[in-house]
């Protein structure tokens, strides 16, 4: 039996088929190296403090399962 994934995504840099592209770290930042092995922080439907995030969840209704942006800027999902 396969697992039901609501977003498919593995939150683990360089892992799964559908790996994280753009955490929120200083090294990928800074040098756009990416660094397998990182653990994201995955979904996060808590309003406030990450601009990205807060846009993104006040767009509409969004479940919680998938409160997740993979953008460098949102800290609180991908950092």
């Amino acid at each position: 039996m396969r697992p039901i994934l609501s977003l498919d995504k593995s939150f683990l840099t360089g892992a799964g088929a559908n790996p994280p592209e753009h955490p929120h770290n200083r090294i990928h930042e800074s040098t756009g190296a990416y660094v397998p092995g990182l653990l994201v922080g995955g979904p996060n439907a808590v309003i406030g403090g990450d601009p990205d995030q807060t846009k993104y969840l006040e767009s509409g209704h969004v479940p919680t399962a998938k409160s997740y942006l993979d953008v460098l800027s949102s800290w609180s999902t991908n950092e």
